[in-house]
């Protein structure tokens, strides 16, 4: 077990400040697009479809972004470098 504790530490952790920021910038751009695309909008059931399809949006690539840092910290425990 000692050994490869030792193993890991040699590959350097992903990193959580970056990726965080990055993905709170990505979700702010894709629902700001959205919104500012469909927000002229007079009808107000037109208004809720975009208001939602901003949110689904947001959610779509924050999981994206989660996914990619769940895959980082798997390489991280192989002992594979992280970044690219």
């Amino acid at each position: 077990m000692a050994g490869s504790g030792g193993e890991l530490s040699d590959v350097p952790h992903p990193p959580f400040l970056f990726a965080g920021i990055r993905c709170a910038l990505e979700m702010v751009l894709v629902a700001s697009l959205i919104l500012l695309l469909g927000l002229p909008a007079q009808n107000p059931i037109v208004l809720a479809v975009v208001v939602l399809l901003a949110f689904v949006a947001m959610v779509v690539v924050l999981f994206w972004c989660l996914n990619q840092q769940m895959d980082r910290w798997i390489k991280h425990a192989r002992g594979k470098p992280t970044v690219q």
